[in-house]
């Protein structure tokens, strides 16, 4: 089975990155970052990632501002899940 997406979570989501995990199609390169600059750390020592999958309530700065600091270093897809609240 081919691979087609490169992904690095930061979702604080345990039950999510299970479940990504166990898709054979997706390559899981980092999973759950737990704070923006160690996304951003991430993809700038590693730039062939597919999209970046994260939580809007990752420890930070507004999560506007962190966007535009990834746009600087990759031209990374990013997909956003919005919580109520933060949960660890």
């Amino acid at each position: 089975m081919k691979i087609i997406k490169k992904v690095i979570t930061a979702l604080l989501n345990e039950d999510i990155n299970k479940k990504l995990k166990n898709n054979k199609k997706i390559t899981i390169l980092s999973n759950d970052l737990l704070y923006q600059d160690a996304v951003i750390n991430f993809i700038k020592k590693n730039p062939n990632i597919d999209f970046l999958i994260l939580n809007d309530n990752l420890p930070g700065e507004k999560i506007n501002l962190f966007i535009e600091k990834i746009n600087k270093y990759s031209k990374i897809k990013i997909i956003i899940f919005k919580n109520k609240k933060r949960t660890t």
